[in-house]
């Protein structure tokens, strides 16, 4: 997850905004004034101008409103919906904030929002992609880690569990903060549980909510171990604690030694130093590439669908997904290839679709490709003591072929 704070993503500026959503409603929920609610929606429709999906996020502060509203709603129903009326609007000009066209054009924006969220909830889908409601799970403990997995995943039961006793005791009141942060989580994370495409990025606003959440419930563990006198519990209590965060600090130090290390790095430098006046293709994540340095340089013409309904262009010189019969067409002295593009062939789907180019690059993985030979190979990897980390587009193992004349 630490990683992402390296990207301009706009799963960030949904984090911000979101953060900022929440923290001007804690205003209104102290203060009770009126235009605390409104800087809200407005931080709400700034959210959806940084990402379609952050719609939902627009619904917290309604929810939220009509709770607080509950008993007076029958007596004052005209102001209240006068309120939401506004705060709709609000919402609106967050958005055209980013986005002015909207004000001018409103069609503009309502013919391309749902035909946008529903090409990014199935992006890439394949037969055996399964909806973020199960698939989830995994991609987020592979983006924090199993410690802070753990803590976040006991700190939501614990959460529910305490929003539940208050309820049933008519002490909903005081466990307000939880069940607007649990509010929060399920909203922003309503997009992800729907969705085929869920990266580990479109988590990202979900952690500020997640370490709250996770700091009560290390408060509330903390004040059940001191209240039976034993010493010892809030010091193992502090012991793992220290073991979480130790573990989070090897991540954050793996993730900064695969940037600095990025095997693209010393490739980029091996690259200058081939011929000058040579062909050069590469596939979708290469070293950086010296311009004017070689006669021809391309991308190797790939192409992944996006979409089942996808087709490769036909408007090219040259025919995508033609494999070894392409190069070989084409006569490229160099070819490079990185780990990113290939290991999309250890797909059954991807490969079935693309057999050509899967049996071509598998060919090449083993050697036994007869026109063009392994060169080097550039990869790195954290030391044997740090947490092994694979980060999202940095540091893929870079090979080199040569052509044989």
């Amino acid at each position: 997850m630490t990683h992402n704070g390296r990207f301009a993503h706009n799963d960030t500026y949904v984090t911000f905004f979101s953060t900022l959503t929440v923290y001007l409603l804690i205003l209104f929920k102290t203060t009770r004034q009126r235009s605390w609610l409104y800087a809200t929606f407005f931080s709400a429709g700034l959210a959806v101008y940084s990402k379609y999906s952050a719609i939902s996020l627009a619904v917290v502060p309604i929810v939220y409103y009509l709770w607080t509203m509950r008993k007076v709603f029958a007596h004052r129903a005209l102001r209240i919906l006068e309120t939401l009326f506004i705060g709709g609007i609000l919402v609106y000009l967050g958005y055209a904030a980013g986005t002015p066209k909207a004000l001018t054009w409103m069609a503009y924006t309502m013919k391309r929002l749902v035909p946008a969220l529903l090409y990014n909830s199935n992006y890439l889908v394949q037969p055996d992609s399964v909806r973020g409601v199960i698939g989830q799970y995994a991609v987020f403990l592979g983006g924090v880690g199993l410690p802070l997995f753990l803590l976040f995943g006991l700190a939501v039961v614990w959460s529910c569990y305490k929003v539940f006793v208050g309820w049933k005791n008519g002490l909903l009141n005081t466990e307000e903060n939880r069940a607007l942060l649990l509010l929060v989580i399920f909203v922003i994370d309503l997009p992800i549980m729907v969705s085929y495409n869920y990266p580990v990025r479109f988590f990202l606003p979900l952690m500020p909510f997640f370490a709250v959440l996770g700091a009560l419930f290390v408060s509330d563990l903390y004040a059940l171990a001191k209240r039976d006198g034993n010493t010892s519990y809030p010091k193992l209590l502090g012991a793992g604690l220290t073991l979480v965060i130790v573990f989070s600090l090897a991540r954050v130090v793996s993730v900064m030694l695969v940037f600095v290390n990025d095997s693209r790095i010393p490739a980029s430098a091996f690259v200058a130093s081939l011929p000058v006046g040579t062909s050069l293709e590469h596939t979708l994540y290469p070293p950086s590439i010296p311009s004017d340095h070689f006669e021809r340089e391309h991308n190797y013409p790939l192409f992944f669908k996006k979409s089942p309904d996808q087709t490769p262009p036909t408007n090219k010189n040259y025919d995508f997904n033609a494999g070894e019969a392409g190069l070989d067409d084409r006569l490229t002295d160099y070819l490079i290839v990185d780990s990113f593009t290939t290991d999309k062939f250890d797909s059954p789907y991807t490969c079935a679709d693309m057999q050509v180019e899967c049996d071509f690059f598998k060919q090449l993985a083993s050697g036994q490709f007869a026109h063009y030979k392994l060169l080097i190979e550039f990869a790195y990897a954290p030391p044997p003591y740090l947490p092994q980390i694979q980060v999202d587009f940095v540091n893929p193992t870079i090979r080199i072929y040569e052509r044989l004349k």
